[in-house]
C-alpha cells in the first residue's frame, strides 16, 4: 500500500474546510505539515484580513498586512513578539470576531488599560483570535503601556494623559451601555 503525501493545495483546501480557524487549528496543521508552514500562515493571514482591505490598495494596507503576518509568525515561534499584538488587526475586526466593545479594544491597543487587570474572559478571546499565548499577549500589551503618555480624551471621566487604569475602571467610564458591557464580558 502506498502512502499519499498531500500537496500544499490539498492541505490548504482541507484547512479551508475547518469549521473554526483559530490558533489550535493553525498549530495542528503546522505540526502536521511543517513543510507548508509559510503557505499555511499566508492562508491564515488572508482569512483574517478585513473583507474590504483590497478595495483600495495603499501603503498603509500593505503595512497592516505585514504587521499581521509578523504577528502570525511570532505566534508560531518564528520570531519573538516585539510590539503590541493588537496593532496587527483593526479595532473593528477584533470587535466583530470577539464581541469585545471597540472602545475597550482601542484602550488596550493604546496602553490605557493595566494589563494585569484584563479579565480572563477578555484575555481568552484575544489569545484565540491572535493565535498567541496569554504570556505573549500580555508581554506585547505591556510594551505599549509605557509608550502612551500623551493620550488626549475629551469625554468626561476618561483619563487625559499618562497612566493606564484598571480594566473595570475603564469599563465603568467607557460610556458603554450596560448591555454592551455584559456582552463584552460574556464567554
Amino acid at each position: 500500500m502506498t502512502h499519499h503525501t498531500p500537496t500544499v493545495d490539498e492541505v490548504l483546501d482541507q484547512l479551508a474546510l475547518e469549521s473554526v480557524l483559530n490558533s489550535q487549528t493553525v498549530r495542528r496543521y503546522i505540526d502536521a505539515y511543517p513543510e507548508f508552514t509559510g503557505a499555511i500562515l499566508d492562508f491564515t493571514l488572508e482569512c483574517q484580513l478585513p473583507d474590504d482591505m483590497f478595495d483600495s490598495p495603499t501603503v498603509a494596507m500593505e503595512a497592516a498586512g505585514d504587521r499581521l503576518l509578523d504577528g502570525l509568525m511570532a505566534a508560531h515561534g518564528s520570531t519573538a513578539p516585539s510590539s503590541n499584538p493588537l496593532a496587527v488587526v483593526t479595532v473593528a475586526s477584533v470587535e466583530k470576531a470577539t464581541g469585545i466593545a471597540g472602545p475597550l479594544v482601542d484602550a488596550m491597543r493604546k496602553g490605557m488599560v493595566l494589563v494585569d487587570s484584563i479579565p480572563d474572559v477578555i484575555a481568552r478571546k484575544l489569545v484565540a483570535l491572535l493565535c498567541l499565548t496569554r504570556e505573549e499577549l500580555f508581554a506585547g500589551l505591556s510594551i505599549v503601556g509605557g509608550a502612551n503618555v500623551a493620550l488626549e480624551h475629551k469625554a468626561v471621566g476618561k483619563p487625559s494623559a499618562g497612566r493606564p487604569m484598571p480594566f473595570d475602571h475603564f469599563l465603568d467610564n467607557s460610556g458603554l451601555t450596560e448591555e454592551e458591557k455584559r456582552s463584552t464580558l460574556m464567554e
